[in-house]
């Protein structure tokens, strides 16, 4: 396990994070990638348009791993496909600006990929928290998506429910560009793209640990846009079902 020593962190892992208007959260978000136990990383953040001091924030660190572009379109899917010629790690994965990583999260999903075929993605438990207790339906969606990822049933339960968090997976370079990374995805796009590693044959693998903390808060994008309301979920299964429908 060369990579893994204590002496070398010779792999890179590029991380995708698209911000916008996330001041209150940032520094929590920052500090966690800073301290992960693999330090050869490369963030690149994505500002969506945002009008407070985010930007300001994410360059008060001067941290040369940290690299700030400006979405060249607007909402999160053009902010990751914008991120995507800016990609230089040997392994990709993403991140939300309202988050925060546990310490190990990119060495242990490093460590799950590590003795992999190509074609598999690496992803782990979440859990969320938030300054308020969390609800019941957010309490139930945890439990099955950790038992989801504890059974390793993500395509049996595809039609159910997204099987990965948006923010909870990483991927080897060559398979990311092998899919045409974030560029043909359509809203909502963490959902989306669990179908596309579906269709083009990539495995799914749990490390069976806690890797991403999950905040819950009034203001998540996903509360907030229609893009990532039931109607777009059911559109997007639709699509997917008439497709395999059709094909038999």
């Amino acid at each position: 396990m060369p990579y893994f020593s204590h002496k070398t962190n010779a792999i890179k892992v590029s991380i995708v994070l698209p911000f916008k208007n996330a001041s209150r959260f940032l520094n929590e978000c920052i500090d966690s990638i800073r301290i992960q136990k693999h330090t050869d990383w490369q963030l690149i953040a994505v500002d969506d348009h945002s009008c407070d001091n985010s930007k300001a924030i994410i360059e008060s660190y001067q941290d040369k791993r940290i690299n700030i572009i400006k979405n060249k379109g607007k909402g999160i899917l053009k902010a990751l496909q914008t991120a995507h010629t800016h990609i230089e790690g040997d392994y990709v994965t993403r991140m939300d600006a309202d988050d925060i990583m546990p310490a190990n999260k990119l060495y242990t999903l490093l460590k799950t990929l590590q003795n992999e075929h190509n074609g598999v993605i690496a992803t782990g438990n979440v859990k969320y928290f938030g300054e308020q207790e969390i609800s019941e339906g957010y309490q139930r969606y945890e439990a099955w998506l950790n038992k989801t990822t504890d059974q390793q049933t993500f395509f049996k339960n595809i039609y159910r429910e997204c099987v990965v968090a948006s923010p909870n997976w990483m991927i080897r370079k060559k398979d990311f560009d092998n899919m045409q990374g974030f560029d043909k995805l359509t809203y909502p796009e963490d959902y989306d793209m669990v179908f596309h590693w579906r269709k083009a044959g990539f495995l799914i693998k749990s490390c069976h640990q806690l890797t991403h903390l999950w905040r819950e808060h009034p203001n998540r994008t996903s509360r907030n846009s229609k893009v990532y309301q039931q109607e777009s979920f059911f559109r997007l299964k639709l699509g997917y079902f008439l497709e395999e429908f059709n094909k038999k």
